[in-house]
């Protein structure tokens, strides 16, 4: 019975959300889709998001995949929504702490079709830019 209650405790918290770490909404489950991306490089003099704008579907889920230079693995890279419905986009990832270079995102069912969310990505001794991205359905 204790292994019963310990497998449906450990099943309630896998599909509780999407997103790991300290950003996206716990109350929000996302479908296992294959999920876009957005890439972040960032280098030297460099700093780019591709694509700028990100077209996001609501109820799935997106990764942002850190590209740093070969010297910039350690840096942190921050993600910050001007909006404050938009806070399920914040968060701190760092390639080298983390141990990976690809965080899930959990886009919240309840957003509507055409908004946009600014947000800015903030990378350690780098700089800053201020993509967007927007819902498409």
């Amino acid at each position: 019975m204790k292994k019963l209650l310990s497998l449906m405790a450990m099943a309630a918290l896998t599909i509780s959300g999407c997103a790991t770490g300290d950003y996206g909404d716990p109350k929000d489950v996302c479908i296992d889709t294959f999920p876009g991306h957005l890439n972040i490089f960032y280098d030297d003099s460099e700093l780019r998001v591709e694509p700028a704008t990100k077209k996001i579907k609501k109820g799935q889920n997106f990764e942002f995949v850190l590209k740093p230079g070969r010297d910039f693995v350690g840096k942190d890279v921050k993600i910050e929504a001007e909006d404050a419905r938009a806070r399920w986009l914040n968060g701190e990832f760092n390639k080298e702490k983390n141990g990976k270079d690809t965080f899930l995102i959990c886009v919240p069912a309840d957003l509507e079709k055409g908004e946009e969310f600014k947000y800015s990505v903030i990378v350690q001794d780098v700089g800053m830019l201020d993509p967007r991205v927007k819902v498409i359905d």
